[in-house]
Protein backbone atom coordinates (compact mmCIF):
# COMPACT_ATOMS: atom_id res chain seq x y z
CA UNK A 1 0.00 0.00 0.00
CA UNK A 2 1.61 3.46 -0.79
CA UNK A 3 1.88 5.63 1.91
CA UNK A 4 0.93 9.26 2.08
CA UNK A 5 4.80 10.49 1.69
CA UNK A 6 4.87 8.55 -1.30
CA UNK A 7 1.89 9.83 -3.11
CA UNK A 8 3.27 12.78 -2.57
CA UNK A 9 6.54 12.17 -3.85
CA UNK A 10 5.78 14.42 -7.31
CA UNK A 11 5.51 17.99 -5.35
CA UNK A 12 7.94 16.72 -2.74
CA UNK A 13 10.90 15.94 -5.66
CA UNK A 14 10.19 19.17 -7.32
CA UNK A 15 10.88 21.71 -3.87
CA UNK A 16 13.67 19.09 -2.93
CA UNK A 17 14.91 19.36 -6.42
CA UNK A 18 14.67 22.94 -6.71
CA UNK A 19 16.36 23.29 -3.37
CA UNK A 20 19.01 21.46 -4.79
CA UNK A 21 19.82 23.75 -7.39
CA UNK A 22 19.55 26.87 -5.24
CA UNK A 23 22.19 25.63 -3.63
CA UNK A 24 24.74 24.44 -6.05
CA UNK A 25 27.10 26.40 -7.81
CA UNK A 26 26.01 27.84 -10.63
CA UNK A 27 23.24 25.33 -11.70
CA UNK A 28 21.01 26.35 -14.56
CA UNK A 29 22.16 30.03 -14.31
CA UNK A 30 24.90 29.33 -16.52
CA UNK A 31 23.14 28.51 -19.68
CA UNK A 32 23.17 30.71 -22.16
CA UNK A 33 19.37 31.88 -23.86
CA UNK A 34 18.10 30.58 -26.71
CA UNK A 35 15.25 32.41 -28.49
CA UNK A 36 13.22 34.72 -26.22
CA UNK A 37 10.22 35.25 -24.12
CA UNK A 38 8.52 38.56 -23.15
CA UNK A 39 6.44 38.51 -19.90
CA UNK A 40 2.88 39.95 -20.64
CA UNK A 41 0.97 39.26 -17.56
CA UNK A 42 0.98 37.79 -14.26
CA UNK A 43 -1.35 37.02 -11.52
CA UNK A 44 -2.40 34.97 -8.66
CA UNK A 45 -5.43 36.27 -7.38
CA UNK A 46 -8.75 33.82 -7.65
CA UNK A 47 -11.30 36.31 -7.37
CA UNK A 48 -12.26 35.14 -3.95
CA UNK A 49 -11.79 37.92 -0.92
CA UNK A 50 -8.15 37.62 -0.15
CA UNK A 51 -7.68 34.64 -1.86
CA UNK A 52 -5.12 33.29 -4.24
CA UNK A 53 -3.87 30.37 -6.01
CA UNK A 54 -2.26 28.08 -4.01
CA UNK A 55 0.34 25.99 -5.43
CA UNK A 56 -1.20 25.40 -8.88
CA UNK A 57 -0.11 22.02 -10.72
CA UNK A 58 -1.89 22.34 -13.91
CA UNK A 59 -2.91 24.73 -16.56
CA UNK A 60 -4.74 24.91 -19.84
CA UNK A 61 -6.16 26.92 -22.57
CA UNK A 62 -9.66 26.07 -24.32
CA UNK A 63 -10.37 26.48 -27.83
CA UNK A 64 -12.35 29.86 -26.69
CA UNK A 65 -9.44 30.97 -24.90
CA UNK A 66 -9.96 30.57 -21.67
CA UNK A 67 -7.76 29.58 -18.81
CA UNK A 68 -8.13 27.02 -16.51
CA UNK A 69 -6.14 26.41 -13.89
CA UNK A 70 -5.76 22.87 -11.67
CA UNK A 71 -5.06 25.03 -8.42
CA UNK A 72 -3.75 23.41 -4.62
CA UNK A 73 -8.03 24.88 -3.14
CA UNK A 74 -9.40 21.96 -5.02
CA UNK A 75 -11.09 23.75 -7.68
CA UNK A 76 -10.39 24.94 -11.12
CA UNK A 77 -10.07 28.56 -11.74
CA UNK A 78 -11.27 30.19 -14.94
CA UNK A 79 -9.57 33.01 -15.87
CA UNK A 80 -9.60 35.43 -19.05
CA UNK A 81 -6.42 35.31 -21.17
CA UNK A 82 -5.51 38.71 -19.00
CA UNK A 83 -5.91 37.07 -16.02
CA UNK A 84 -9.52 38.48 -14.85
CA UNK A 85 -11.05 35.48 -12.66
CA UNK A 86 -14.46 34.09 -14.38
CA UNK A 87 -15.33 31.27 -12.39
CA UNK A 88 -14.11 28.80 -10.17
CA UNK A 89 -15.42 25.55 -10.05
CA UNK A 90 -15.63 23.04 -6.75
CA UNK A 91 -14.28 19.44 -6.99
CA UNK A 92 -15.50 16.62 -4.99
CA UNK A 93 -13.90 16.51 -1.61
CA UNK A 94 -10.25 15.26 -0.91
CA UNK A 95 -9.82 16.03 -4.84
CA UNK A 96 -5.99 17.17 -6.06
CA UNK A 97 -6.39 18.21 -9.73
CA UNK A 98 -3.08 17.97 -11.36
CA UNK A 99 -3.92 17.57 -15.48
CA UNK A 100 -6.16 19.53 -17.73
CA UNK A 101 -7.57 18.90 -20.88
CA UNK A 102 -10.21 20.15 -23.29
CA UNK A 103 -12.00 17.75 -25.23
CA UNK A 104 -13.23 17.62 -28.47
CA UNK A 105 -16.97 18.29 -27.46
CA UNK A 106 -15.62 21.27 -25.11
CA UNK A 107 -15.61 19.21 -21.82
CA UNK A 108 -12.98 19.28 -19.61
CA UNK A 109 -11.20 16.37 -18.44
CA UNK A 110 -9.11 16.75 -14.64
CA UNK A 111 -6.99 13.71 -13.47
CA UNK A 112 -7.79 13.50 -9.83
CA UNK A 113 -4.30 12.77 -8.39
CA UNK A 114 -5.13 11.76 -4.50
CA UNK A 115 -8.75 9.94 -6.01
CA UNK A 116 -7.15 7.66 -8.72
CA UNK A 117 -9.88 8.63 -11.27
CA UNK A 118 -10.46 11.29 -13.79
CA UNK A 119 -13.40 13.80 -13.80
CA UNK A 120 -15.27 15.04 -16.54
CA UNK A 121 -16.37 18.39 -16.16
CA UNK A 122 -19.17 20.40 -18.28
CA UNK A 123 -17.55 23.59 -20.00
CA UNK A 124 -19.11 25.38 -17.56
CA UNK A 125 -17.75 22.95 -14.81
CA UNK A 126 -20.24 20.68 -13.76
CA UNK A 127 -19.41 17.14 -12.90
CA UNK A 128 -20.94 15.00 -15.81
CA UNK A 129 -18.75 11.28 -14.99
CA UNK A 130 -16.09 10.22 -12.94
CA UNK A 131 -13.68 7.12 -14.25
CA UNK A 132 -11.15 4.71 -13.16
CA UNK A 133 -10.39 3.72 -9.51
CA UNK A 134 -7.37 2.67 -7.37
CA UNK A 135 -5.89 -0.40 -9.14
CA UNK A 136 -3.60 -1.08 -11.49
CA UNK A 137 -5.35 -3.03 -14.14
CA UNK A 138 -6.82 -1.76 -17.34
CA UNK A 139 -8.64 1.62 -16.71
CA UNK A 140 -7.23 2.25 -13.22
CA UNK A 141 -5.20 4.34 -11.68
CA UNK A 142 -2.01 5.15 -9.48
CA UNK A 143 -2.02 8.81 -9.39
CA UNK A 144 -2.95 9.84 -12.78
CA UNK A 145 -0.86 13.13 -13.21
CA UNK A 146 -1.17 13.84 -17.02
CA UNK A 147 -3.67 14.33 -19.79
CA UNK A 148 -4.30 14.26 -23.39
CA UNK A 149 -6.46 14.17 -26.04
CA UNK A 150 -5.69 12.45 -29.63
CA UNK A 151 -6.39 13.50 -32.81
CA UNK A 152 -9.36 11.25 -33.38
CA UNK A 153 -10.38 12.22 -29.76
CA UNK A 154 -9.09 9.55 -27.69
CA UNK A 155 -7.75 9.81 -24.09
CA UNK A 156 -3.83 9.44 -23.24
CA UNK A 157 -3.53 9.45 -19.85
CA UNK A 158 -0.20 8.71 -17.51
CA UNK A 159 0.39 7.43 -13.87
CA UNK A 160 2.49 8.59 -12.06
CA UNK A 161 2.77 6.25 -9.08
CA UNK A 162 1.70 3.88 -11.37
CA UNK A 163 4.53 4.65 -14.13
CA UNK A 164 2.54 3.90 -17.48
CA UNK A 165 0.50 5.37 -20.67
CA UNK A 166 -3.10 4.01 -21.04
CA UNK A 167 -5.34 4.85 -23.82
CA UNK A 168 -8.86 5.15 -22.93
CA UNK A 169 -11.91 6.00 -25.64
CA UNK A 170 -14.30 9.01 -25.61
CA UNK A 171 -16.19 7.15 -23.35
CA UNK A 172 -13.53 6.55 -20.62
CA UNK A 173 -13.41 2.56 -21.76
CA UNK A 174 -9.85 1.23 -21.85
CA UNK A 175 -8.10 0.83 -25.07
CA UNK A 176 -4.49 -0.21 -24.40
CA UNK A 177 -1.08 0.15 -22.58
CA UNK A 178 1.18 2.75 -24.80
CA UNK A 179 4.42 0.83 -23.78
CA UNK A 180 7.00 1.29 -26.55
CA UNK A 181 6.65 -2.29 -28.00
CA UNK A 182 9.66 -3.99 -29.11
CA UNK A 183 12.10 -0.50 -29.52
CA UNK A 184 11.20 -0.10 -25.74
CA UNK A 185 12.58 -3.40 -25.08
CA UNK A 186 15.70 -2.38 -26.96
CA UNK A 187 15.98 1.00 -25.63
CA UNK A 188 15.50 -0.15 -21.84
CA UNK A 189 18.22 -2.69 -22.29
CA UNK A 190 20.90 -0.21 -23.41
CA UNK A 191 20.42 2.58 -21.01
CA UNK A 192 20.13 0.47 -18.28
CA UNK A 193 21.41 2.01 -15.60
CA UNK A 194 21.03 5.45 -15.87
CA UNK A 195 22.42 8.30 -13.53
CA UNK A 196 18.73 9.04 -12.17
CA UNK A 197 17.63 6.03 -11.10
CA UNK A 198 21.54 5.29 -9.63
CA UNK A 199 20.62 8.16 -7.69
CA UNK A 200 17.45 7.64 -6.69
CA UNK A 201 18.34 4.16 -5.86
CA UNK A 202 15.64 2.58 -7.81
CA UNK A 203 15.18 -0.43 -9.56
CA UNK A 204 14.02 -0.56 -13.38
CA UNK A 205 11.01 -2.35 -11.97
CA UNK A 206 8.67 -4.33 -14.87
CA UNK A 207 5.06 -3.48 -14.32
CA UNK A 208 1.46 -4.08 -15.71
CA UNK A 209 1.43 -1.87 -18.59
CA UNK A 210 5.11 -1.43 -18.72
CA UNK A 211 6.72 -5.33 -19.21
CA UNK A 212 10.23 -3.18 -20.36
CA UNK A 213 10.40 -0.93 -17.35
CA UNK A 214 10.40 2.04 -19.83
CA UNK A 215 8.81 4.85 -17.15
CA UNK A 216 10.44 6.20 -14.41
CA UNK A 217 7.56 8.30 -12.74
CA UNK A 218 6.33 10.42 -15.52
CA UNK A 219 4.55 13.30 -14.81
CA UNK A 220 3.21 14.57 -18.15
CA UNK A 221 1.91 13.53 -21.46
CA UNK A 222 0.79 15.76 -24.51
CA UNK A 223 0.00 14.55 -27.96
CA UNK A 224 0.47 16.63 -31.29
CA UNK A 225 -1.44 17.29 -34.12
CA UNK A 226 0.20 14.28 -36.14
CA UNK A 227 -0.72 11.99 -33.08
CA UNK A 228 2.80 11.99 -31.99
CA UNK A 229 2.40 11.33 -28.01
CA UNK A 230 5.44 13.24 -25.67
CA UNK A 231 5.90 11.69 -21.96
CA UNK A 232 7.89 13.82 -19.38
CA UNK A 233 9.90 10.88 -17.67
CA UNK A 234 10.66 12.61 -14.64
CA UNK A 235 13.18 10.55 -12.85
CA UNK A 236 14.96 9.21 -16.19
CA UNK A 237 15.24 13.16 -16.77
CA UNK A 238 13.94 12.62 -20.56
CA UNK A 239 11.43 12.78 -22.94
CA UNK A 240 9.95 9.99 -24.59
CA UNK A 241 8.42 10.32 -27.87
CA UNK A 242 6.31 7.88 -29.10
CA UNK A 243 4.54 6.56 -32.93
CA UNK A 244 1.13 7.15 -32.70
CA UNK A 245 1.00 3.12 -32.49
CA UNK A 246 2.27 2.73 -29.33
CA UNK A 247 6.08 2.36 -30.61
CA UNK A 248 8.83 4.00 -29.05
CA UNK A 249 10.25 6.53 -31.34
CA UNK A 250 13.34 8.11 -29.01
CA UNK A 251 14.23 9.67 -25.94
CA UNK A 252 15.44 13.10 -26.02
CA UNK A 253 17.96 14.80 -23.24
CA UNK A 254 19.80 14.05 -20.14
CA UNK A 255 19.62 15.59 -16.40
CA UNK A 256 21.97 18.87 -16.91
CA UNK A 257 21.30 22.41 -17.08
CA UNK A 258 22.18 22.39 -21.06
CA UNK A 259 19.68 22.99 -23.87
CA UNK A 260 18.25 20.07 -24.34
CA UNK A 261 18.78 18.68 -21.23
CA UNK A 262 16.58 18.41 -18.26
CA UNK A 263 15.98 19.00 -14.20
CA UNK A 264 13.10 17.32 -13.06
CA UNK A 265 11.11 17.76 -16.57
CA UNK A 266 6.82 18.15 -15.48
CA UNK A 267 4.49 19.62 -17.75
CA UNK A 268 3.86 19.33 -21.10
CA UNK A 269 1.88 21.43 -24.43
CA UNK A 270 2.35 21.03 -28.39
CA UNK A 271 1.59 23.78 -30.10
CA UNK A 272 -0.39 23.90 -34.04
CA UNK A 273 3.24 22.92 -35.49
CA UNK A 274 3.83 19.72 -33.85
CA UNK A 275 6.55 22.38 -31.70
CA UNK A 276 7.00 21.04 -28.04
CA UNK A 277 6.74 23.14 -24.82
CA UNK A 278 8.53 21.43 -21.65
CA UNK A 279 8.22 22.97 -17.91
CA UNK A 280 12.21 21.94 -17.14
CA UNK A 281 10.87 22.71 -13.34
CA UNK A 282 14.10 22.62 -11.03
CA UNK A 283 16.58 24.83 -14.23
CA UNK A 284 13.69 27.34 -13.44
CA UNK A 285 12.70 27.52 -17.55
CA UNK A 286 10.67 26.59 -20.14
CA UNK A 287 12.81 25.07 -23.29
CA UNK A 288 11.06 24.04 -26.59
CA UNK A 289 11.62 22.07 -29.27
CA UNK A 290 10.56 21.09 -32.71
CA UNK A 291 9.60 17.45 -34.34
CA UNK A 292 13.16 16.39 -34.36
CA UNK A 293 14.07 17.32 -31.31
CA UNK A 294 16.07 20.10 -32.23
CA UNK A 295 16.22 23.04 -29.08
CA UNK A 296 15.09 26.80 -30.30
CA UNK A 297 13.73 28.00 -27.32
CA UNK A 298 15.23 28.36 -23.72
CA UNK A 299 13.69 30.46 -21.71
CA UNK A 300 16.21 31.62 -19.30
CA UNK A 301 18.21 34.53 -18.74
CA UNK A 302 21.08 36.08 -16.95
CA UNK A 303 21.21 36.76 -13.40
CA UNK A 304 19.26 39.72 -13.08
CA UNK A 305 16.37 38.35 -14.53
CA UNK A 306 16.74 35.53 -11.93
CA UNK A 307 17.00 37.87 -8.92
CA UNK A 308 13.57 39.83 -10.90
CA UNK A 309 10.05 39.33 -9.91
CA UNK A 310 9.45 38.96 -13.40
CA UNK A 311 11.60 35.37 -13.43
CA UNK A 312 10.11 31.93 -13.84
CA UNK A 313 10.85 30.05 -10.87
CA UNK A 314 8.90 26.72 -10.48
CA UNK A 315 7.24 25.81 -14.13
CA UNK A 316 5.00 22.88 -13.31
CA UNK A 317 2.95 22.97 -16.40
CA UNK A 318 2.91 25.28 -19.35
CA UNK A 319 -0.11 25.47 -22.40
CA UNK A 320 -0.58 27.31 -25.11
CA UNK A 321 -3.31 29.70 -26.84
CA UNK A 322 -4.46 29.71 -30.50
CA UNK A 323 -2.00 32.52 -31.01
CA UNK A 324 0.71 31.06 -29.92
CA UNK A 325 1.51 32.66 -26.40
CA UNK A 326 2.61 30.92 -23.44
CA UNK A 327 1.35 30.26 -20.25
CA UNK A 328 3.15 29.06 -17.20
CA UNK A 329 2.14 27.66 -13.81
CA UNK A 330 4.29 29.28 -11.65
CA UNK A 331 3.53 26.01 -8.68
CA UNK A 332 6.45 27.34 -5.77
CA UNK A 333 5.17 30.91 -6.27
CA UNK A 334 1.38 30.17 -6.46
CA UNK A 335 0.78 32.65 -9.78
CA UNK A 336 0.42 31.86 -13.49
CA UNK A 337 2.82 33.98 -15.97
CA UNK A 338 1.75 34.53 -19.72
CA UNK A 339 4.69 34.85 -22.24
CA UNK A 340 4.34 35.81 -25.82
CA UNK A 341 7.59 34.00 -27.57
CA UNK A 342 9.90 35.30 -30.15
CA UNK A 343 12.52 32.14 -30.84
CA UNK A 344 15.17 32.25 -33.03
CA UNK A 345 18.08 29.53 -34.23
CA UNK A 346 20.69 29.38 -31.74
Amino acid sequence: MRTAHCRWLLPATLLGALAGVLSGPGGALGQVLIGSLRLEAQWSTTGMPSGTLDHPMGIAVTASGRVLVADGTAQIVVYTADGTPLDRWPLPGGTRPVGLAERHDGSIVVTDYTGDRLLVLSDAGELLATWGETGTGPGQFQAPSGVAVTPGGNLVVVEFMGQRLQELDANGNFVRFIDGGDNARQFTAERAPRAGMERMNMPMAKRTGDPHGLFAFPTDVAVAPDGTIYVSNTHHYEILVFEPDGSLREAWGSKGPGAGQWEVPAGLATDASGNLFVADSANFRVQGLDPSGRVFLVSRADERWYQSARRIYSPLDVALDSTGRLYVADFAASRIQRFSRRPKSP
